[in-house]
């Protein structure tokens, strides 16, 4: 799957979000996974999945990203009961970095499925 800022402007994407693609691929970019995974910060791939990829691969992101999020959940919620809230909140930034990461690297491997 090869995006440019066009790509993103048709699919809708913020302003904010085109002018860092922008800033990073002037010329767009064809995706791959590791390419996904060292940008995981800089863009929202939870809505790159879910406005750039299609039919089956758009499914298998959106359950993808239910299950990620169902693991995320369940390991924050299990430090609840445990009353240390400092241990809970480096908890929570811990799974929310690690599910960034994951939901980059689901849409880098579907993106190449788009590409086939």
């Amino acid at each position: 799957m090869f995006i440019t800022d066009e790509t993103l402007r048709k699919a809708g994407a913020c302003y904010s979000q085109r002018q860092t693609f922008r800033a990073f691929f002037p010329n767009g970019i064809e995706i791959t996974q590791g390419l996904c995974v060292v940008h995981a910060f800089d863009f929202d791939f939870n809505w790159a999945g879910r406005a750039l990829l299609s039919g089956d691969n758009r499914v298998c992101f959106v359950l993808g990203i239910q299950e990620l999020y169902r693991d995320k959940t369940s390991e924050l919620v299990a430090l609840v009961g445990v009353g240390n809230w400092d241990e809970y909140l480096e908890a929570e930034r811990e799974a929310a970095d690690k599910f960034a990461l994951a939901v980059a690297e689901l849409f880098g491997k579907l993106a190449l499925k788009e590409g086939v």
